[in-house]
């Protein structure tokens, strides 16, 4: 078994394809790197032309082609899974303070869509359950995950058994005990490695994790692919 599955051009996709996408980026890209393109990632869903995270982004992104939608799992106050990049409200929605200080009952009151434009007025918060649901069968699903712990990690797991496709889920890790355990619970699940430097790439690999988030400026350092190539990359 590959330690490290197609590291590098897993990497430039997710730096040169891990957009905003809109319909057009989408086909260019699509054109300008046919043949090594492993993913086409909607980074929060179609976030050029929808609101970020939300059905309507999701939706957009299966309409114009892409091969996963990315979205950030967060937990409410009464433990239930939502979508939401920033840990606060007031960027995205009508609301404020910290999201995961409501409830879900509270969460769905707030209008997710018209700080992007009005005619998304009424968009929601989604559940991670519902954005399973929607793209099961029709997209992968990159979930990032914003926290730790095995509560959080069993949950996770639940609702993509009960609501997704495993082997169609790929679980963005933060850490090795994170992969281990995601690994015993979603076996089929690919694994993303969205480590914090250049230093933590042994460990992960180590750990089985499949695919490492490299950044543009971690390629300046010469030394990086030659090591990558010795833990047994392609």
């Amino acid at each position: 078994m590959n330690r490290l599955c197609t590291i590098v051009n897993i990497a430039i996709c997710l730096l040169t394809i891990h957009l905003n996408l809109t319909a057009q980026s989408l086909l260019s890209a699509s054109e300008n790197t046919a043949g090594h393109v492993e993913q086409i990632i909607a980074h929060r869903g179609a976030s050029a032309e929808r609101p970020e995270c939300t059905l309507s982004a999701f939706a957009r992104a299966i309409e114009v082609g892409a091969t996963a939608v990315e979205m950030d799992v967060r937990t409410t106050r009464d433990g239930k899974l939502y979508l939401l990049h920033d840990a606060t409200l007031n960027r995205t929605t009508d609301g404020e303070g910290t999201a995961s200080d409501k409830t879900l009952t509270q969460l769905k009151q707030f209008d997710a869509g018209s700080w992007f434009n009005k005619k998304y007025q009424g968009e929601r918060i989604p559940e991670l359950r519902e954005a399973l649901q929607q793209c099961k069968t029709k997209i992968d699903v990159l979930l990032d995950l914003k926290e730790q712990g095995t509560s959080y990690a069993q949950q996770v797991a639940a609702e993509v058994i009960k609501y997704g496709v495993p082997k169609r889920t790929i679980v963005g890790v933060r850490s090795v005990e994170q992969a281990l355990l995601f690994r015993k619970l979603l076996p089929e699940a690919r694994q993303l490695g969205l480590i914090p430097n250049p230093q933590s790439i042994a460990d992960f690999v180590d750990a089985k994790v499949e695919t490492i988030r490299l950044w543009p400026d971690w390629l300046k350092d010469n030394s990086l692919v030659p090591q990558i190539k010795k833990l047994g990359a392609q």
